[in-house]
Formats: structure tokens, sequence, C-alpha cells
């Protein structure tokens, strides 16, 4: 059996971002298609970044915490103490940066693997650098993902003899 190549397994139905948006409807689009992060691309589809949700958290500037006993302690003295950012403080914090651009927030600095490549390759660079996705280029244009959950689902495919599930967008 020929070895597995990313084109086999990647996501072509690709949920994408472009840099001008705000981080609020990249939220939204996350959240609507059930994604955790999307490729960012320019007007001829060339990727230029990849924005995720923990892009967005990174944004996010809290300083009143709450203090509070922990029981049971842990503490030599017997009591201690946990800091908690209020839900309250968090919203504030999301209303802050919610204007942001797309383009302020992502990664530049990622990798992209072409569709040639040996999916052991690809499963070497999620394990080796802890990623969750990686975006497939073709000629410098995007041409799809590949995440880790493409790559279980794959792997429980071939395992029991089923036919890969739909794939859905970006996961």
């Amino acid at each position: 059996m020929p070895a597995l190549l990313v084109r086999d397994v990647m996501e072509r139905d690709v949920v994408t971002l472009r840099v001008d948006e705000t981080l609020t409807s990249a939220a939204e689009k996350f959240s609507a298609q059930k994604v955790s992060g999307a490729p960012v691309v320019d007007e001829e589809g060339r990727l230029v970044g990849l924005l995720s949700e923990q892009d967005i958290l990174k944004c996010l500037k809290t300083t009143q915490r709450q203090v509070r006993m922990v029981y049971p302690s842990i503490s030599a003295l017997g009591v201690a103490f946990q800091e908690y950012t209020t839900v309250r403080e968090l919203k504030e914090a999301y209303a802050d940066i919610a204007h942001l651009r797309v383009g302020e927030a992502m990664t530049t600095d990622l990798f992209k693997l072409a569709p040639d490549v040996s999916l052991a390759e690809a499963i070497q660079i999620f394990i080796q650098h802890r990623i969750n996705r990686i975006p497939i280029v073709d000629g410098g244009r995007l041409v799809g993902v590949l995440t880790r959950g493409n790559v279980i689902r794959e792997l429980i495919g071939r395992e029991t003899g089923e036919v890969s599930p739909e794939k859905r967008p970006g996961s």
C-alpha cells in the first residue's frame, strides 16, 4: 500500500480569514463553523498567517482579580489562597480587544506543507511542535488545512475499515 500523503487527508473546504477582519468577526466564524483557528489569506488566496483561539486569548488584558481561600489547603500554613479573574472582567477585557484586527493578533511564523508531503512527516511536526493545524499550500496559495483531528479520523477509519467521515471545515 502506498504511503499516505497530506493531500489524502487534508481539509479542502477551509474557513479563512482576512487581515482586516475584526477579532469579533473571527471569533464568530470560529463559533459558527466549530473550529478553533483558521488560516489568514490575502486577496489572491496566498497564506499570510494563522489565527487561533489561543491568539485571541493572548490579547486579553486582565488586572483585577478576586482572592479566594482554597479548601482543602495544600499550604504549609494551613490556609491557601488562589486568584480568580471575574467573568465580568473577562467580558470587559474581550470588549477592549473586539476592535483589533486579525492582522494584529495572527501568528505569522508558522509551519506550512505542500500537499505531496507524507502524512508521517506531518504527524512528526504536530508532535514535535505541539500545534493543532498546518496550512497546506501549493504555489503559494492555500489549498487546504491538515489538523490533528483529520489525522486521527483517518487513522481510525483505516483501522476499522470504515470510509472516512465527511470532513468538516478546519477543526
